[in-house]
């Protein structure tokens, strides 16, 4: 993904506030407590009945490694054991990591990918040449303001 979009999104336009939300960037920190998480609710949904009581061990609060783990996490997303075990949710949705910024990172991410489909078609009309002009010019206006 990082080299698409710096192949589409030259570097030099794209604002550095935005460069790492365009490029679904997580840091690194959450990316390895998602690990965490994914881990946890498989230890949970295991069919082995002796994992299953070790991870009840963990939810109790023993002091092992991944209890310790365990509470870290709960500590930095503010979210009880029994919440990050349980939740549907994909693990990066249990933390805040959005701001101000996201909505258009996302917006430009949208504009590469209309604007990469356009490019693959052969058989441009005048309209959808001057879409591709007015993409063109919000992608630039997007990443440089």
């Amino acid at each position: 993904m990082f080299r698409y979009v710096t192949f589409v999104c030259h570097p030099r336009y794209l604002a550095v506030y935005l460069h790492e939300y365009v490029c679904n960037d997580v840091d690194v920190e959450i990316q390895l407590l998602c690990r965490n998480v994914r881990f946890l609710r498989s230890l949970e949904r295991s069919n082995n009945r002796v994992v299953r009581c070790c991870f009840q061990l963990v939810q109790n609060g023993s002091r092992s490694t991944v209890s310790r783990s365990f509470s870290k996490l709960c500590d930095v997303t503010l979210k009880s054991r029994h919440h990050i075990v349980e939740s549907v949710c994909h693990p990066t949705a249990l933390f805040k990591i959005g701001n101000d910024h996201e909505e258009m990172a996302g917006l430009v991410r949208d504009l590469l990918a209309l604007r990469a489909g356009l490019e693959l078609d052969q058989n441009l009309s005048a309209h959808d040449i001057e879409l591709l002009r007015d993409i063109y010019f919000s992608i630039r206006e997007l990443c440089t303001h």
